[in-house]
């Protein structure tokens, strides 16, 4: 009888880690990027990250006091949130609008479903679609720096309108050109993922889906050779 078969709910490999300790590996891990937008953008992108953080855990706050439940401000997720969602948006975000964002993760997406763990979707995502439907024209003025002064309007590279033999790739690699606050540096990006001990898997998905695409071009090739 000691022998039996235990059936648990997963999951079945723990450690020591805490929220606290895994949102703070996350925050560490996207102090790159932070760093990268504020030297291409100016302190614009600083502040604009700064006042989105501290709104999503304001807001975290107030509303576990008005429902008087335990505050989880100390366990960093609000901060992740603020951070990633400030990190989606163009460095000529108004302020309020960020904060508009910051409501809706916070409270509509994370708290209303019941707090960390128990939303249906990422808050800083679903933040994101909320202020792309809402403020269209705000959330696509991409910014492009002229590393100077001044930024000007600009598309991303990606747009179809951009001539792609006149794009720098340096300029890409280096976040030189419009596009969201975190998105741009591939290097800032590339070095936060190190950081966050999950490259190595990033790297497995890559090649997974590089073999099923061979296999099945292998197999259309086959299956026409066929016919």
């Amino acid at each position: 009888m000691d022998d039996r078969l235990i059936v648990t709910a997963s999951p079945h490999i723990r450690d020591n880690a805490t929220t606290r300790g895994l949102m703070g590996n996350v925050l560490i891990a996207l102090v790159p990027s932070i760093v990268a937008s504020g030297l291409i953008f100016g302190m614009r992108a600083i502040l604009l990250t700064a006042v989105t953080t501290l709104a999503c855990v304001v807001f975290e706050y107030l509303y576990c006091k008005l429902m008087h439940k335990p505050n989880p401000v100390g366990d960093l997720s609000a901060c992740v949130t603020g951070v990633i969602l400030a990190l989606n948006m163009p460095v000529s975000m108004p302020l309020w609008i960020a904060i508009v964002g910051a409501l809706v993760a916070i409270v509509i997406i994370k708290q209303l479903f019941g707090g960390l763990g128990y939303n249906f979707a990422n808050p800083a995502l679903v933040g994101r679609i909320v202020l792309f439907l809402g403020f269209t024209s705000r959330m696509t003025a991409y910014v492009y720096p002229d590393m100077s002064v001044d930024a000007l309007a600009s598309a991303t590279p990606l747009n179809a309108a951009v001539d792609l033999h006149s794009v720098s790739f340096v300029d890409m690699l280096l976040g030189i050109h419009g596009g969201m606050m975190g998105e741009t540096c591939v290097i800032a990006i590339l070095l936060g993922l190190m950081r966050s001990n999950v490259w190595i898997t990033t790297l497995a998905m890559f090649a997974g889906k590089a073999l099923r695409y061979v296999a099945v071009l292998y197999a259309v090739q086959g299956a026409i050779s066929l016919l």
